[in-house]
């Protein structure tokens, strides 16, 4: 049997015992139905089926490492036993056979644990490591920091982790930045960024062509958008010369950083909320300074809280897509298709369920493979809406036609969303921040099709959700998640007023958190292969 084909006999073993196993595990909508409070509160019989369905994914790890240790000791003895001037074949064919029964061993363990593997098929597993981050007891002078923020991950110090901005909304701290140190703490690298703004969106690119990444901030209110080009540590000089002084910029909630003229220079288009400016677009020169530029087409009386750039037509010029907040009408569509000149037309045909409410965030990415990409809308449920659904999700056709895809709704609103390969498996999902901070995860198939999940290492943050990004923060093969929660206060909020009466923390304040994805299925997968292919090998060169 050759290798490719054990790798795919193990994994067809997986997929067998799962299927078998799955009349052993209560179903998701079952699970729903016997929950407490409308689903939110596991049933103590739940509870304590999830402690033992934990406790057998440990031990099944635990059972590979063995069998891994097992097969190390065995490949040594082989090898020093061939190096011998004259090994002996009796002990060389010993210790093949064990290999082989090693072999056979590692598919019995497929088989013993069809209960644990069908568990790690319904869950989705993160580490939260924000060790250095805010958290509501980040307070100076006394003042909350409601982080209330669309952040942004990139390397600003080129040492191959990715590092995060964020803007807070209430508090004394400005637009902050944090390096990752690779060892599951950030480190604050604030130096000459702003410290006042009330909340918004950032973006990291490289403006001035330095090799650097540079930050793009929508801060809300005060004092606009503005620009800062980086030196590679982590120090910031700002940049923003033409940017000062213009009321329509703050009223900026978050930007979006492309070349819409096509003149080799990058450009920052943002989105307004409060005076309802609409989009509009500043052109660059790549040495920090800004000109509005003269568009045609683009809403100018419209609210939107997240903005991004993308091609969605394919036809190599950079387009736009917002969420839409408020009052819906034709001017308020997401889509803005772009001629490379400034000129825009709408390209929102099929997003008609946009019209009878708001959504908060939007993420793009092609989740079914055809080349074309597509969108997810966030979306928060207000009683006056006539069609309620929180997450959105439409396929693209890459000529700005889109097609909605119906979605289990896993929470009653979601302030952020992203799009990203969160498991390793080559097909792109869907993360969504609920509620009042809940993650929730659609695992993709790459054919469009989403499947609601299970979190696991995510504590609700019990305070209202806002913005969130994804990024493999560590360089591990899996996307990682980095969001923002927060909100002025117990009292003044929904949220506060909502968790006192359940009986939940109340205070003021927020966090800004990374999740980074640990998908226990795909590392056990990769575990076994990489098992299967050291045994492989050592018994071709016995």
């Amino acid at each position: 049997m050759n290798k490719i084909l054990r790798v795919l006999t193990l994994l067809f073993a997986i997929v067998l015992v799962c299927a078998a196993s799955g009349s052993s595990l209560r179903s998701e909508n079952e699970d729903e139905n016997e929950s407490e409070n409308g689903g939110e509160d596991e049933s103590l019989g739940e509870k304590n089926k999830n402690v033992e369905l934990d406790a057998a994914v440990a031990e099944f790890s635990q059972d590979i490492s063995e069998l891994e240790e097992t097969v190390a000791q065995c490949v040594k003895k082989l090898a020093a036993e061939k190096v011998k001037s004259n090994p002996s074949r009796a002990r060389l064919t010993e210790l093949s056979e064990e290999l082989k029964i090693c072999r056979e061993a590692a598919g019995k363990l497929l088989v013993e644990h069809a209960e644990a593997l069908a568990w790690i098929e319904k869950n989705s597993y993160f580490e939260d490591l924000s060790s250095g981050l805010p958290t509501p007891e980040h307070r100076l002078s006394g003042s909350h920091c409601m982080w209330k923020t669309n952040p942004a991950l990139g390397d600003v110090n080129n040492d191959g982790y990715l590092d995060i901005v964020a803007i807070p909304r209430k508090g004394e701290w400005g637009a902050r930045c944090w390096l990752y140190d690779g060892k599951g703490r950030w480190v604050d690298s604030s130096e000459g960024l702003p410290m006042a703004g009330g909340g918004g969106g950032a973006k990291f690119a490289d403006i001035n062509k330095d090799g650097n990444l540079d930050i793009v901030l929508g801060l809300h209110m005060m004092p606009g958008v503005r620009a800062y080009f980086g030196d590679g540590t982590g120090k910031w000089t700002e940049a923003s010369n033409g940017l000062k002084g213009r009321p329509e910029t703050g009223d900026a909630i978050d930007v979006a950083v492309a070349d819409f003229d096509e003149d080799g220079h990058l450009d920052i288009a943002f989105s307004g909320y409060h005076a309802y400016t609409g989009i509009v677009i500043f052109a660059g020169d790549s040495r920090g300074n800004w000109k509005r530029m003269q568009t045609a087409g683009l809403p100018v009386r419209s609210r939107a809280n997240a903005i991004i750039a993308a091609d969605f037509n394919n036809d190599g010029h950079m387009d736009i897509v917002s969420s839409v907040y408020g009052s819906i009408n034709r001017n308020n569509d997401p889509v803005w298709l772009n001629d490379g000149k400034g000129n825009f037309v709408n390209g929102s045909i099929g997003i008609n369920v946009l019209r009878n409410g708001g959504t908060w965030g939007v993420a793009t990415g092609d989740l079914n493979g055809d080349g074309n990409l597509d969108l997810v809308f966030g979306g928060c449920l207000w009683p006056q809406m006539s069609i309620r659904q929180a997450l959105q999700v439409y396929l693209g056709n890459g000529l700005g036609v889109w097609k909605q895809v119906e979605v289990e709704q896993g929470a009653t609103s979601y302030r952020g969303v992203a799009v990203a390969d969160l498991d390793g498996d080559g097909n792109l999902d869907v993360a969504g921040l609920a509620g009042t901070s809940h993650l929730v995860i659609y695992r993709g198939d790459g054919r469009g099709e989403l499947k609601l999940m299970k979190v696991k290492g995510v504590e609700e943050l019990h305070l209202p959700s806002w913005g969130i990004t994804a990024g493999d923060i560590d360089g591990d093969g899996f996307a990682d998640i980095v969001g923002g929660a927060g909100t002025e206060g117990a009292g003044s909020s929904m949220a506060g007023i909502m968790n006192k009466q359940l009986g939940k923390p109340t205070y003021g304040g927020g966090y800004v958190k990374a999740w980074f994805s640990r998908p226990r299925g795909i590392l056990i997968q990769k575990r076994l292969e990489e098992l299967d292919n050291l045994i492989g090998k050592a018994l071709e060169e016995s």
